[in-house]
């Protein structure tokens, strides 16, 4: 439930998916009418589920955060992320639970604007209690670091990654 270290003592692992894993999840996920990212969350809380065992879990998700910034937002310079908490039930089937976290994750949008603290707020859970301590970014990344270091007048002077949270997945799609 510690949740308010300063993200120095963290532990990363890289891993590709191979192509035909790849290819398989992408077919599943439109054959359950969902987006792939869905289906990485709903995977992501099966395996925060069978290691706290419990059938309800809650995590965090990174959204976006510009769907609703306004007119301009596009061109806009700056970070426009927000996390926010997304409960998850797998007492169901495994298809009745893709729908209702896919529905969720659509629902959740509508939010992404919100404060994590409102969503604190609103929760009911004590102020000093994390709404969540595991993490889901699912990033839809045009190009990598070193590809943007390749551009005409860019240079990458330094790139760091941070978190607070004890445990975490970052998809690249």
């Amino acid at each position: 439930a510690q949740v308010q270290h300063d993200g120095r003592d963290v532990s990363e692992a890289h891993r590709m998916l191979p192509p035909a894993l790849n290819d398989r999840l992408r077919v599943q996920a439109r054959r359950w009418g969902v987006s792939l990212a869905s289906l990485c969350h709903l995977a992501w809380a099966q395996v925060l589920a069978r290691a706290s065992g419990q059938q309800r879990v809650v995590l965090g998700t990174v959204l976006f955060g510009r769907m609703q910034a306004g007119e301009g937002a596009d061109s806009a310079m700056g970070l426009f992320i927000n996390t926010l908490p997304l409960r998850v039930d797998l007492d169901g089937s495994v298809r009745t639970c893709m729908r209702s976290t896919h529905a969720r994750l659509a629902a959740l949008l509508e939010h992404e604007h919100a404060s994590l603290a409102l969503a604190q707020r609103c929760s009911g859970v004590p102020a000093d209690t994390p709404l969540f301590s595991a993490l889901l970014n699912y990033r839809h990344n045009a190009m990598g670091l070193d590809e943007c270091s390749r551009l005409p007048g860019v240079e990458l002077l330094s790139a760091q990654e941070r978190t607070n949270y004890p445990i975490g997945l970052l998809v690249d799609d």
